[in-house]
């Protein structure tokens, strides 16, 4: 009995045994194994996909920067990209230097060296000398980014009549400039003062631009600024050639230092005498100081004064209809500042010693006196305008040869009290042009 009672102990035992939970260590095992699986899951998921990424920008990176061998100097490609934008902010303005059959080079911003885009002068070293952006369809305006551009020499963007604004002074930054041209544009304001400071800058050329004030105190070789806006005197001469025909310029030509090469004021509101230091420079190829008074720009008022005579075309500018408003006190346009807005005085005979003079012009001034026989001197005189003054006397004999042969509208002495051989040369109406 009583091992049928132990036997009958152990089977319950073994049936409880087969109920009970699984020790801890085992549980625990469990667990970590019934989670694990979907965590490497996840892992290597992520894994894959940062691969991936890292991939696909490397594909990128020798797409777009792998070919880029030689990018050159990025601040000056920096300077580069900003000037396209600046000077072609709708992305489509540019007429040259950004087309593919321009001249077979690459066109600005593509990935090679920016010495092989369109319009650009290099060095054999590769670095920048000169942008030749004329009549490119530029607009907008001149980025202050240009003057990071060091090494640049010649800078043209002449022709291209809407890009507006002003110079930026960080044209100062051009240590290298020696020429800057950008005539007909629409370019206002003054002239940077910093362009004093660039001792390699030897010619500004600007005709037909909008540049206003004052002139900074430059000393370079070709100063033109034909037809813009400049107004108040000059202290002193600028440049050697002085071109500043068409403008607002007032008061009396400086005495000292005068151009060695031209000197070509016509069409302003000059006053005072020609100074005779003009004759001590032997060099002087060019004198041109014809007036603008008010029958110099009104061919009405001219053709009135002449006792109806039709007016002889002159060489001042279309725009110049009527004197420039803002010279007059108070605001009005004078009836005539002719008294006070041309030479005046005599002819100094010392221009008599400028043996390589080629032009002479002074017409519609207010010169007096008689003309120096001195004059006979010019052998090279091509152009001798002295038309519309109050010159009087004897035509010097010794100026008969040169008269002769300048004869045609090259010489032109009419309008004024003179004669020659006893036989006057000024009456009402009268246009002699220096041949009989």
């Amino acid at each position: 009995m009583d091992w049928r009672r132990r036997q009958r102990t152990q089977e319950r035992t073994q049936r409880a045994d087969l109920g009970r939970p699984l020790n801890r260590d085992t549980e625990d095992d469990d667990s970590e194994c019934s989670c694990s699986s979907p965590q490497v899951w996840f892992i290597g998921i992520v894994v894959l996909l940062l691969l991936g990424t890292a991939g696909a920008f490397a594909v990128l990176w020798r797409v777009a920067v792998g070919q880029m061998t030689d990018p050159g100097d990025l601040t000056v490609r920096r300077a580069l990209t900003g000037f396209f934008y600046a000077t072609n902010p709708s992305g489509a303005s540019w007429t040259r230097c950004d087309d593919d059959s321009d001249d077979g080079n690459p066109r600005w911003g593509s990935q090679q060296h920016y010495c092989e885009w369109q319009c650009i002068v290099c060095s054999p070293q590769r670095t920048v000398t000169a942008l030749d952006m004329s009549g490119a369809g530029l607009s907008g305006s001149l980025p202050s980014l240009i003057g990071a551009i060091s090494s640049l020499e010649r800078l043209n963007i002449s022709d291209n009549p809407s890009l507006a604004g002003t110079l930026p002074t960080s044209l100062g930054g051009l240590v290298n400039l020696t020429t800057l041209t950008f005539s007909s544009t629409a370019v206002s304001g003054s002239l940077p003062a910093s362009l004093k400071d660039l001792v390699k800058l030897s010619t500004i050329i600007a005709k037909h631009a909008r540049i206003q004030g004052y002139l900074p105190y430059l000393q370079i070789n070709v100063l033109d600024l034909q037809n813009n806006d400049l107004s108040g005197t000059l202290g002193v001469w600028p440049a050697q050639s002085v071109l500043l025909q068409d403008n607002y310029l007032s008061g009396s030509l400086p005495t000292a230092s005068p151009p060695s090469l031209n000197m070509e004021v016509s069409y302003n509101r000059l006053s005072g005498t020609l100074p005779a230091s003009l004759g001590s420079v032997g060099g002087l190829l060019t004198i041109k100081a014809d007036c603008a008074d008010d029958y110099a720009l009104d061919p009405a008022l001219a053709a009135a004064a002449r006792g109806g005579e039709e007016a002889p075309t002159t060489t001042s500018s279309p725009r110049r209809t009527q004197p420039p408003q803002q010279l007059v006190e108070g605001g009005g346009v004078a009836a005539s500042s002719a008294a006070t807005s041309c030479i005046s005085g005599t002819i100094p005979a010392q221009l008599g010693e400028l043996t390589q003079l080629t032009h002479l012009e002074l017409a519609r001034d207010r010169l007096s006196g008689t003309i120096p026989p001195q004059l006979a001197q010019l052998s090279h005189l091509q152009f001798f305008k002295l038309e519309s003054n109050l010159l009087s006397g004897e035509l010097p004999p010794a100026l008969e040869a040169t008269m002769r042969r300048l004869a045609g509208d090259t010489c032109d002495v009419s309008n004024n009290c003179l004669s020659f051989d006893g036989q006057p040369l000024c009456s009402t109406g009268q246009h002699h042009n220096c041949s009989r």
